[in-house]
């Protein structure tokens, strides 16, 4: 049988006024025997009363504040938003002349940017394709055309600022929530500024080629990491992201802590005085789950080359967007997700582990 909250007050309006009525009438000595709805004093008694159960309510709501405090102590926050994914088929509107056909196909680069006609909407879902192609010009209908995936997002680039060079640290992206795990290229990313010495062919170089970031790696928590691992935790939902803070560990139980140090970093810290960058896709959604043939629109792109003389459509329905996980819901999983504890030994650990989303494994 589960466990159910207690109430900590459950007297309501009526309860409260009838008590204090009680009250008047057995425990005072006093001449005051109009207690109709119509009287001052009961009129005082009723707001007195009503107040008193706006206060009650707030106090019954702390059990829950509580369990969502004991939940985010072990590492269970909201789902943010999962973004609709769908095929497009881009073609040309016309064949090509000879002087065309000389030429190479037109690309269509990684982040163009589709949408329904804008007629009529205001704010119209957009979606991004996640890699390049090229359409040949025998492409001249849909039948024909080249096919590459799309997510229902926007694109967002910022800085978040220098480091401190100090453990803890957290900053909060300027649009948030991000979007649930994606599995593709437009997935978040960050990265950290590294001087020459220490870049590498790896490292991520900036448009201006003045600056060269590191790629650091999301975890969900900080346990069992190396002193100098380059890793961190990100709130999808509120949009926050936190680098590993220091904590005291016993070397005994850890067998990676310093036996001369009582207190270390649980994992890298960015040095102080790197700039922080971030790109991530925001938005998703259920606005995102949309039927056949209604992408038709491609957005022009700064920097990138016109696309005009190809025609974009979704053969099949926009599907998967769900909207950021309710409070409700959390309050429901986050026991079941507690239970598994990452490891899958039982058959309702391997069952549990199967009906979770790609964004939580």
């Amino acid at each position: 049988m589960p466990l159910e909250l207690p109430n900590l007050d459950d007297r309501d309006f009526e309860a409260l006024l009838q008590s204090a009525l009680k009250r008047i009438q057995d425990d005072l000595n006093t001449d005051w025997n109009d207690l109709t709805p119509g009287d001052p004093g009961v009129v005082l008694l009723e707001a007195f009363a009503y107040l008193t159960e706006q206060l009650l309510y707030r106090l019954n709501r702390l059990p829950d504040k509580a369990y969502v405090a004991f939940l985010r102590l072990l590492g269970v926050n909201l789902n943010p938003p999962t973004a609709a994914w769908v095929k497009l088929k881009f073609w040309h509107t016309s064949a090509p002349s000879d002087a065309q056909k000389k030429r190479r196909p037109p690309l269509v680069p990684p982040g163009t940017r589709v949408t329904i006609s804008t007629s009529g909407a205001s704010q119209p879902p957009v979606f991004v394709t996640t890699r390049e192609i090229r359409v040949p010009w025998e492409c001249l209908d849909e039948a024909s055309g080249m096919e590459v995936e799309a997510v229902h997002c926007e694109l967002v680039e910022e800085s978040l600022g220098e480091s401190q060079g100090v453990p803890g640290q957290m900053f909060k992206v300027g649009q948030p929530p991000i979007v649930a795990r994606m599995g593709n290229p437009l997935d978040l990313a960050l990265g950290v500024e590294v001087t020459g010495k220490e870049s590498t062919t790896k490292d991520w170089q900036d448009q201006q080629k003045t600056r060269r970031f590191r790629i650091w790696k999301e975890v969900e928590h900080f346990a069992g990491q190396p002193p100098d691992a380059e890793v961190y935790r990100v709130d999808r939902q509120a949009g926050i992201i936190e680098f590993a803070p220091a904590a005291r560990v016993s070397w005994q139980s850890d067998p990676q802590a310093d036996k001369t140090e009582s207190v270390r970093t649980l994992a890298g810290v960015p040095t102080a005085g790197r700039q922080i960058r971030i790109w991530y896709p925001r938005g998703g959604g259920e606005g995102g789950n949309l039927p056949a043939k209604s992408l038709n629109t491609i957005l022009p792109a700064q920097g990138q080359p016109s696309l005009r003389g190809l025609s974009v459509s979704n053969p099949k329905p926009a599907r998967g967007g769900l909207n950021a996980e309710t409070l409700e819901n959390a309050l429901v999983r986050g026991p079941q997700q507690i239970h598994s504890l990452e490891r899958a030994v039982t058959p309702r650990d391997f069952e549990l582990l199967a009906l979770r989303p790609p964004s939580l494994l």
